[in-house]
């Protein structure tokens, strides 16, 4: 059987997986924010910080967030097939003892 290390790196892997661009998208909106720059995903916008134009990179990082609409059906349905697994392995363990 995995250990719980284990199963809390796949699950810790698998909730990265799902939430990663979400995640991105919001620290490029919290720095965005902290400068005073406007971020959108229409346009490039300037932001200056420590004396470079960032606004590209927070733009990159803003539109990733799109990728949410294929990672989290498929996080989520990675999600429930591990869920399985382990309840069936889990099963499988009940079994073998009786």
């Amino acid at each position: 059987m995995i250990n719980r290390y284990k199963i809390g790196l796949v699950y810790g892997g698998i909730l990265l997986w799902t939430f990663g661009p979400f995640l991105t998208a919001g620290f490029a909106e919290l720095i965005a924010n902290i400068n005073g720059c406007t971020l959108n995903e229409g346009t490039v916008n300037t932001c200056m910080v420590f004396g470079r134009d960032i606004g590209n990179l927070l733009y990159s990082m803003f539109v990733t967030g799109w990728y949410i609409l294929l990672t989290f059906p498929s996080g989520a349905l990675l999600f429930l097939m591990f869920s399985i697994l382990l309840i069936v392995l889990q099963i499988q363990k009940q079994r073998n003892r009786s």
